[in-house]
């Protein structure tokens, strides 16, 4: 991920991801892909379900038909869902996205080299800095 080298998805399957403040928001057809070290959503993928997100000041709230849902907050330049317990953790490997794993790569290689490494240190992509130089 983030090397131009693609990964299989070996299977998907729901996720329930449990906000904060008790609201659950079910994820289907998540998949499961061994390469990647973090779990991945498609904030398009979330909009489809109409799930509104406004990300300001690093901070991103979740809404869905006006009634708050969760939030998150920036980390390293990625963004951390606030959730009860650590649903997406457990599920390692997965993605909940339909796009390309080279639309990601193309997306988050326009950052620069620093931000690719602060990805690999932080264990967000597998891959060797080299193939960055």
């Amino acid at each position: 991920m983030g090397n131009e080298v693609r990964s299989k998805v070996v299977g998907t399957r729901s996720v329930k991801l449990n906000f904060t403040f008790g609201k659950k928001v079910t994820l289907v057809n998540v998949f499961h892909v061994p390469g990647m070290n973090m779990n991945l959503v498609s904030g398009d993928l979330l909009g489809k379900l109409g799930i509104k997100f406004v990300y300001e000041s690093g901070k991103l709230i979740l809404t869905l038909n006006g009634v708050f849902v969760g939030k998150g907050y920036s980390v390293e330049g990625m963004i951390k869902l606030c959730t009860t317990d650590n649903i997406i953790n457990d599920i390692s490997n997965s993605a909940y996205m339909l796009e390309s794993v080279s639309l990601w790569y193309n997306r988050l290689a326009y950052s620069g080299i620093s931000f690719m490494k602060r990805l690999i240190k932080y264990g967000l992509i597998s891959c060797n800095i080299n193939d960055f130089t």
